[in-house]
């Protein structure tokens, strides 16, 4: 079996303003992993957050653009879907 060394996580959204159950599991698995020599990278979109790549404690968070077919959304309806999906 080939060794493993890279993962990424895919996510919808990673914000540390938001944090919550699935940020903590993911960021601590990528730290987990790291600590055994496999690099690893957290990709979602840059909801509640910029895009861009950033490093916490040796963890990339890389941010990309998304779109949500807001039409005929209301602004409540919205922000419930960023928070909640």
């Amino acid at each position: 079996m080939p060794k493993l060394t890279t993962v990424a996580h895919v996510m919808r959204r990673f914000s540390f303003q938001k944090w919550g159950g699935t940020e903590s599991v993911v960021f601590n698995l990528a730290r987990a992993l790291e600590r055994r020599g496999v690099k690893n990278r957290i990709c979602c979109t840059d909801m509640l957050s910029t895009p861009g790549v950033e490093t916490h404690e040796s963890v990339e968070v890389h941010r990309f653009r998304y779109l949500f077919p807001w039409i005929g959304l209301s602004k409540a309806a919205r922000e419930q879907l960023i928070l909640k999906g």
